[in-house]
């Protein structure tokens, strides 16, 4: 009888055991999700702020160049022309290199915040 008191009694704690691991691992995925959406959101947050005023920034420059190249070609036409060539040459060289400039760092970023222990 003792025998079967011992698998009872243990079978009941491997039971607790199990529950209490279920629950913790429920809590930590809860936590790592709430992490993971939580810089997400503060990532795009500080993105659309930073990246309007950079947008304004550069709308501003935009416009002192095309003025500035006014007055070197003596003519709009030339000057919007030029400025519209500069800008397509640089949209260009960021597609090409969108790889090793912006597509790996992020993935390096995401993979630091989402694997971490903490």
């Amino acid at each position: 009888m003792s025998l079967l008191k011992n698998i009872n009694k243990t079978s009941r704690q491997i039971s607790k055991s199990s529950e209490d691991y279920v629950d913790a691992t429920k809590e930590y995925i809860e936590l790592k999700t709430f992490q993971q959406l939580s810089i997400a959101f503060s990532l795009l947050f500080k993105s659309f702020i930073i990246g309007s005023l950079l947008f304004v920034s550069f709308i501003v420059l935009i416009i002192e160049g095309v003025l500035i190249c006014i007055d070197l070609f003596n003519n709009v036409h030339y000057a919007l022309l030029f400025i519209s060539g500069i800008l397509f040459v640089i949209t260009l060289l960021v597609y090409i290199y969108r790889k090793p400039l912006i597509e790996s760092r992020v993935i390096k970023m995401v993979s630091k915040t989402f694997f971490s222990k903490s």
